[in-house]
């Protein structure tokens, strides 16, 4: 299973990588631009969709929450780091700090 999930959060980097790519190529615009804030905006995008998704079911009904008999039903929302987050995470933090360390001697320069 852990060769699966590795295999699903690499293929999830090389996607994302090529995706920001062909936007830099349709755009004219810098690589490392694109993929840093790319990468933290679709891991974002994907963390909001989740978020929002158990606050509609938590909104809808109110009543059957507070009611709830099962531990699993009163748990707070939590993030969970499945494959394929993981490799939008990682690929947000890779391209965030290669993108520091290229603008780094404009901010000391």
């Amino acid at each position: 299973m852990k060769k699966k999930s590795l295999i699903i959060a690499l293929l999830t980097i090389c996607i994302e990588g090529l995706l920001f790519f062909g936007v830099t190529a349709m755009l004219d615009w810098s690589y490392i631009d694109v993929s840093s804030i790319g990468g933290i905006l679709v891991f974002g995008v994907i963390w909001m969709i989740k978020f929002n998704s158990y606050q509609v079911v938590n909104t809808a009904n109110p009543y059957e929450r507070v009611w709830a008999t099962t531990e699993k039903e009163r748990q707070p929302f939590q993030f969970n780091l499945g494959p394929f987050r993981t490799g939008l995470l990682i690929y947000a933090l890779i391209s965030f700090g290669t993108a520091v360390i290229v603008y780094l001697p404009y901010f000391f320069g």
